[in-house]
């Protein structure tokens, strides 16, 4: 999927499910007046659409360049129906996630702008950490590799692109991190950044990938890879 091209879209048919294999989806709630708020980001590993739904509440677009797994809505919940232990196993999944959700969007609403800020990446590195040790793979440095646009991060944190650049600098000045381009960032003192996002490693945990979605049948799935 190329960046920007809408998977799925507001109040549209809700044709399929999936889950992301690489890049990254921005999740879009389009208002009455026509603004656009990005209100959540999938990554690697995690889960989108709506199953026993026949339209969509948000919009899902492709934030970067991306890979994607999807299947057909209806052969998803004839799986669910078929295999009940599975169909649990995504409910769990849905409450923790929901309930997960709701204390994100309690934790980041009571955080000014430099904290969210500090907050996004400490979760990126950890989401990179994450994600190497899954390949078997032992991070050298705490890098925090952003893999939306400023663009989406400053919709996401409710600020402007502006102030987040203010901020990613008054950190870099402050020897907190290290720009390595625009879009990576080593940590420099961890526990630095810990203490200016206003938030604790328990609160961190709010952020982590959810586990794995249910399996998908084999052959029922395709793969949409960028060019």
């Amino acid at each position: 999927m190329a960046a920007d091209e809408v998977i799925l879209a507001d109040h549209g048919e809700s044709g399929f499910v999936g889950s992301v294999v690489a890049g990254a989806l921005r999740q879009v709630k389009t208002m009455p007046d026509g603004r656009e708020q990005v209100v959540g980001l999938i990554f690697p590993g995690e889960f989108f659409g709506r199953p026993f739904r026949a339209t969509s509440d948000f919009s899902y677009e492709a934030a970067v360049d991306s890979e994607i797994c999807i299947t057909e809505r209806r052969v998803f919940e004839s799986l669910l129906r078929r295999h009940p232990e599975v169909e649990h196993q995504l409910l769990l999944q849905t409450m923790n996630e929901l309930a997960a959700a709701r204390e994100r969007s309690l934790l980041l609403g009571s955080l000014d702008t430099l904290e969210r800020v500090a907050t996004y990446l400490l979760v990126m590195v950890a989401r990179r950490e994450q994600m190497l040790s899954r390949i078997g793979q032992d991070p050298h440095f705490e890098v925090a590799a952003s893999l939306i646009s400023r663009k989406d991060l400053a919709s996401y944190l409710g600020t402007t692109i502006e102030t987040i650049s203010r901020h990613v600098h008054h950190l870099s000045r402050n020897g907190i991190i290290r720009i390595i381009d625009s879009s990576h960032f080593e940590v420099l003192d961890h526990e630095r950044l810990l203490s200016v996002s206003g938030v604790t490693r328990d609160d961190l945990k709010l952020f982590e990938v959810a586990e794995a979605v249910p399996p998908l049948d084999a052959g029922q799935t395709r793969q949409l890879r960028t060019d």
